[in-house]
Parts: C-alpha cells; structure tokens; sequence
C-alpha cells in the first residue's frame, strides 16, 4: 500500500490499475469502508470508468454487510451491481460478442464486462447454471477458448477477496 500512494498521483496513466491493486489490498485487510471511500477520490472521468466505480462500490458493500452477517442486505447490493453490468452488457451485445470472438482478449475497457457480467449472475444463480451459459454462449458465437476458460475460473473466486471484478 506504501508503494502505490507514492505513486499514484503520479501515474495518471496507471491510475486506475493502480486503484484496482489498491482496492484489492483493502479487500485483504477486510477494510470494506476504506474501499468504498478511495472509489469516490478516482478522478477518471469516462464512462467505463463511472461505471466500474458504481459496479465496486455495490460489490464492497455486499462484502460489508456480508462481514456483518446480513446476507438481505449482500443480496441486494450483488443484484444491484448485476443489474448495472446487465445494462452495459446487453446494450452493447453485438460488440462484446464480437470482442469474445478475437483470440485471447485484452482490451481491459471490454474484458471486464463480460467476466463481471457473469461473476455476478453466478453469485445470484449459483456456479454451475452459469457454467452452462457460459459453454453454449462459447459454442453459439464461437468464441476465444482460452478467454472463455478465464471467465469460467473467476466464477470460483472468493467474494470476499477482491480480484478486480
């Protein structure tokens, strides 16, 4: 943590990798607040950005209330950030399918759409339903194996251990 605030203002490019690694650091401390308080200081100002900022901020406090044992209120805050991924994911559909077809994809602006898109869907789900989705989508739109591989693996993180998503 010492290490990226010496330089976090000063990479402006980096800025948001290195406010993921931050947030990441917070989840390991379990210190859900301080996360949720640096999301409000990334000064990034496009779209993609705005909108990870909101999918994290329901995410952290899902892990609050979580911690707290109100799973209600975990519940909640996971379908909110759901709800807004969904937004994003089916309103361009059409890009993100073609985006899933290209060999091994690493646009980070379009490879956490989908990963967070059914990251979430299988905390409300459940894994193995999402699983299933997830091999006809690949099979439907002939997509990236190796990307589609990765999607699968997110889905058994630890919610409580912040990976980026």
């Amino acid at each position: 943590m010492y290490y990226i605030n010496e330089v976090f203002d000063e990479c402006e490019k980096y800025g948001l990798l290195l406010g993921v690694r931050k947030i990441n650091i917070y989840s390991l401390k379990n210190e859900y607040e301080n996360a949720i308080r640096f999301l409000d200081t990334l000064y990034q100002n496009d779209i993609i950005t705005e909108f990870y900022k909101t999918i994290i901020n329901n995410r952290f406090s899902a892990m609050e209330t979580q911690k707290s044992g109100d799973t209600t209120a975990r519940n909640l805050y996971i379908k909110k950030a759901f709800d807004e991924v969904e937004k994003l994911f089916l309103l361009r559909k059409d890009e993100f399918y073609d985006f899933l077809r290209k060999p091994y994809p690493t646009e980070y602006s379009y490879s956490i759409i989908p990963l967070q898109y059914y990251y979430y869907k299988a905390q409300i789900e459940g894994i193995d339903k999402v699983k299933s989705e997830i091999d006809s989508l690949q099979n439907a739109i002939n997509g990236d194996e190796k990307y589609f591989e990765m999607i699968q693996a997110m889905l058994e993180e630890d919610f409580m251990r912040f990976m980026g998503i």
